[in-house]
């Protein structure tokens, strides 16, 4: 099991409902902006690829690309929890940005129970939010209906790639001054 305190802003102000699709949320957090999506049926039944298309399309139009990444977190409603279908943009990674559909998202999770704690106008603790990997994610947020103190996500931890780290020497003895 791991945990992580996430980077978050306090003001709820950062937290904007779409005017476009009332219900949805535009989540701006450090390093990332969030599109919470409840409206789960735009993508039922879709490919994968059919997901990331639809993803972006959100994306452009709420102008979202401008940040330095950006997500759209289809939520729905799981039990006691919720179940995401997390999709991150990063524009400027290549000539047309990445687009990847994830088999987990810590910061959607954490967008996610900002926007829970701000409906419930108060915090929520341990919520389970299934990712595409089949594995919950845990989250918590401290919100006293003014502010976001803090948020913390929590779950099992799998390697889905096995990687290695290589030294590389600082000097080779051989550079030129």
């Amino acid at each position: 099991e791991a945990f992580a305190e996430m980077p978050i802003y306090g003001d709820p102000k950062k937290i904007m409902e779409d005017p476009e699709v009332p219900g949805n949320y535009v989540v701006k957090m450090e390093g990332i902006t969030q599109y919470i999506a409840f409206d789960t049926e735009v993508i039922s039944g879709l490919t994968p690829d059919e997901i990331k298309i639809t993803a972006k399309k959100r994306i452009d139009e709420n102008d979202l690309g401008r940040f330095p990444a950006a997500g759209v977190i289809y939520s729905q409603k799981n039990g006691d929890g919720w179940r995401i279908t997390p999709v991150v943009f990063v524009p400027g990674a290549s000539d047309e940005g990445t687009l990847f559909l994830e088999t987990a998202c810590g910061s959607g999770t954490t967008a996610l129970g900002m926007v829970l704690a701000m409906q419930q106008g108060a915090s929520i603790k341990d919520v389970p939010i299934m990712q595409p990997s089949g594995l919950a994610i845990a989250v918590s947020v401290e919100f006293d209906g003014q502010s976001f103190q803090q948020a913390q996500i929590s779950g099992p931890l799998e390697i889905v790639v096995p990687m290695a780290l290589l030294r590389l020497p600082l000097s080779t003895g051989k550079e030129e001054i």
